[in-house]
């Protein structure tokens, strides 16, 4: 019988699901959760952004390049996402995969798992459903056959 986890995830959140069969009910495994997405940007870090001076009268400008807190967090959550991911296939946990989540983020997941778990994804659902409570929910919600 062939083993089938379903990811379904925000940016808070990224819960494991496992399902019996292709056309069978969800049961959750695992819920990961990334608080620091919640807080505001002045939260994330009390020390202040470093500066330099810029050469010939340019002045001084940020050392944290183009990417806020919120987006170095939320790399670092998608990193822990693919390492779970990474670690349930080398224990055999699942044959297939099947990942849920908005565009944005799942176009980060997907750069992020290693290819070998990539061989594993079996379909993509660009739907945020991570805040759905019940497992049953979120099954009407993904194709009928996973």
């Amino acid at each position: 019988m062939e083993k089938i986890w379903i990811l379904v995830a925000d940016e808070t959140r990224a819960r494991f699901f496992q399902a019996d069969s292709p056309r069978g009910g969800l049961t959750e495994l695992e819920v990961l959760v990334h608080p620091e997405d919640r807080l505001h940007e002045r939260e994330l870090s009390t020390a202040k952004a470093g500066r330099a001076a810029g050469g010939q009268g340019q002045g001084a400008h940020g050392l944290e390049g183009d990417r806020s807190r919120h987006e170095v967090e939320l790399g670092h959550f998608v990193r822990e996402i693919a390492q779970h991911l990474e670690k349930g296939m080398q224990s055999g946990s699942f044959d297939r995969l099947t990942l849920c989540a908005g565009p944005k983020l799942l176009g980060l997941i997907r750069e992020a798992l290693p290819k070998a778990v990539r061989e594993h994804v079996h379909q993509e659902v660009h739907k945020d459903l991570a805040r759905m409570k019940q497992p049953r929910d979120i099954r009407v919600h993904l194709p009928e056959r996973l």
